[in-house]
């Protein structure tokens, strides 16, 4: 009865506790609640109380047994104790080592803020590394989904240090349970291998207990709660540690035993375990010799055998760290450098750099037809100047199954950021996981052509332009392309019709920036068009000046007559004033020669005598005709034609 109720005394202070604690924000309308209260806190608490009270209850009635069990019961309780002592120095010692570096980054993140309140975070958050770091993890569960954060999911650096920590305070809890246990009468059986594994087990429970935090959010249309705490399995991976710890202790810790201080010896023993020994020694008849200062009995030599054992277990155990070691560091590095979201985006931005257009495209494909492809080609990409010439990768954040890259890459002296989404894929070589990007920085290039000229040449590549390609107007395109310069060069027009010069568009890296309107190419009418229309307009009004006719078939140049044609002669046209000619435009896209402001005299004479009787008189007249006429331009590849209208 009394153990339940100090079982239930420990659950309410630890609920109690809890709640003091909780770290209450309320601003703009919203609340959010961070809290360690919780039912596996309660009952974990009641039921660890309840039966360390129960424990404790028992031991302390062997003194009323004979003095065989008394010995007995507080040579299990020493053994317990130094295990308990074992655990603690090992949690100690690890996250002060965590928890200073974790205080260090969140003050240079944070600044004063994260460091005045890191009494409220610093517990957990060493504690959740404590567990990483023994390759347990985080888990955060929500109502959107459970996210979970390990040993690898750190950058293999990180990762490396952190395994190495633990392997090292490790071997070190290993050494002082070595000296712990030379400092009694050790159990026999399995049960003396069980103690200290059940211990970690125990230990991981109320670390996990211990250091899980709910939350809540309220505020307006956003509402959610979960929790933040180590795995469920973390008591399980604390209780295989103990167990290295147990063999280490064993096999290894015992060379560097006697060179520990006797403090340490003494404080590990503790005076239950000296007390012990020496009823021992006096209930078996045995005299045990005292190493002065030692707290207990003097350590015997080694035997051939026991010494070929240690050389036995310190190969293999050194072989096993080696092994884990190069493990943890491979698979770390094999994560970040081939088969991680970082490593998969570092390869697209390093196919960038080098005009690969095919990893590139295999890497993160824009989800375009095949026919939309014609400009990501290595030949074309590969001779674009003003690539990317540099990358960083900023910033690597996980949520379930996806993953979001930052990058910063360098184009021109200019740094612009990118940000990919990227998903897990199928595995690969067994334990990784492939990634492919669902989201990402995609750039288009628009050109312009003449309707019916589908050839243009792109960094020296040719390029046929499909008429099925999606077209928002005729002879408008709009291709996918990778970050460059791209020349771009027309057809090759003819001597009267020409496409315009080739054009350097810029594709920037910058999401934010835009091409405009791209390439435009357009026809137009070389100089060669007027020159040989106006010659061929003025061998038609010479033509035309040298008629003998007053009417000219086919000319503009008209003399005013009336009467009898026999009442005229001797016709001659001279041009008096040279006309202006302009070749233009219409509106269907035809071509016209005008012909304006131009004079042409004729000369001639005029039967001035009415009467048929009477002989003729002839007077010589002129008359002005002005010259204002259009012919239509056609043009058949190099030949020029003009057609006259009457």
């Amino acid at each position: 009865m009394l153990s339940a109720v100090s079982g239930l005394t420990l659950a309410l202070v630890g609920l109690l506790l809890s709640f003091l604690f909780a770290v209450r924000i309320s601003e703009n309308g919203m609340s959010a609640v961070l809290t360690s209260a919780s039912l596996p806190l309660f009952f974990g608490a009641l039921a660890i109380g309840t039966l360390g009270s129960r424990l404790g209850h028992h031991h302390g009635s062997a003194t009323t047994h004979g003095i065989l069990q008394a010995t007995a019961r507080r040579r299990a309780g020493a053994e317990i104790l130094a295990s308990v002592r074992i655990f603690c120095l090992h949690y100690m010692a690890y996250t002060l080592v965590s928890g200073l570096v974790l205080f260090i980054f969140a003050t240079v993140k944070g600044g004063a803020a994260a460091a005045f309140s890191a009494p409220l975070w610093l517990p957990n958050a060493a504690g959740w590394a404590y567990g990483i770091g023994h390759l347990s993890s985080v888990s955060n569960a929500t109502s959107q989904g459970t996210d979970s954060m390990t040993l690898f999911d750190l950058p293999w650096w990180a990762a490396l240090l952190l395994i190495l920590l633990a392997i090292a305070i490790a071997f070190v809890a290993s050494i002082a349970w070595a000296a712990a246990r030379a400092s009694y009468r050790q159990r026999e059986g399995w049960m003396s291998w069980a103690i200290l594994p059940a211990i970690f087990l125990l230990g991981g429970l109320l670390i996990t207990l211990f250091t899980s935090v709910v939350f809540g959010v309220r505020g307006g249309a956003l509402s959610f709660s979960g929790t933040l705490a180590l795995a469920l399995w973390t008591p399980l991976i604390m209780g295989l540690w103990g167990a290295a710890i147990e063999v280490s202790g064993r096999y290894l810790a015992p060379v560097a035993v006697p060179f520990l201080p006797a403090i340490i010896h003494r404080w590990f023993s503790g005076p239950t375990a000296t007390a012990d020994s020496a009823v021992a020694g006096t209930d078996t008849g045995r005299q045990v010799e005292e190493v002065p200062g030692s707290g207990g009995r003097e350590t015997k030599p080694l035997t051939a055998h026991a010494k070929k054992r240690l050389r036995i277990g310190t190969a293999i155990a050194g072989i096993v760290i080696v092994l884990i070691v190069a493990a943890t560091v491979a698979f770390n590095i094999l994560s970040a450098t081939t088969y991680g979201p970082q490593a998969h985006v570092e390869k697209y931005l390093k196919a960038l750099e080098e005009g690969d257009a095919s990893a590139a495209v295999a890497l993160h494909d824009p989800n375009v037809t095949s026919e939309e492809r014609l400009l990501l080609d290595d030949g074309i990409f590969g001779a674009a100047q003003n690539r990317i010439t540099d990358h960083e990768i900023r910033d690597v954040e996980f949520s379930g199954e996806l993953a979001t890259v930052t990058a910063e890459v360098t184009q021109d002296a200019k740094r612009v950021p990118l940000t990919f989404t990227l998903e897990k894929a199928e595995r690969t070589a067994l334990f990784f996981h492939n990634w492919t990007v669902t989201r990402g920085t995609s750039w288009t290039l628009p050109i312009q052509m003449p309707e019916g000229v589908d050839l243009v040449t792109v960094n020296g590549v040719d390029v046929e332009l499909s008429q099925q390609l999606g077209q928002q107007a005729p002879g408008a395109f709009s291709l996918p392309v990778l970050p460059g310069d791209y020349v771009l060069t027309p057809p090759e027009g003819t001597k009267y019709v020409t496409l315009g010069e080739e054009q350097t568009i810029t594709v920037s890296a910058d999401p934010a920036s835009s091409v405009g309107e791209g390439a435009l190419f357009q026809r137009s009418m070389t100089d060669a068009v007027t020159e040989d229309a106006v010659a061929q307009a003025r061998e038609f009004l010479q033509t035309c000046a040298d008629s003998t006719e007053a009417a000219p078939e086919g000319c503009p140049n008209r003399a005013f007559t009336f009467g009898d044609d026999e009442d005229y002669r001797n016709f001659s046209w001279s041009i008096t004033q040279e006309p202006e000619f302009e070749v233009s435009e219409n509106w269907d896209g035809s071509l016209a020669l005008y012909v304006t402001e131009g004079e042409m005299t004729a000369t001639y004479e005029r039967n001035t005598q009415w009467q048929d009787d009477e002989p003729a008189e002839w007077e010589p007249e002129e008359d002005t005709a002005s010259l204002y006429f259009s012919a239509a331009v056609q043009i058949d590849g190099d030949q020029l034609t003009l057609s006259f209208k009457d």
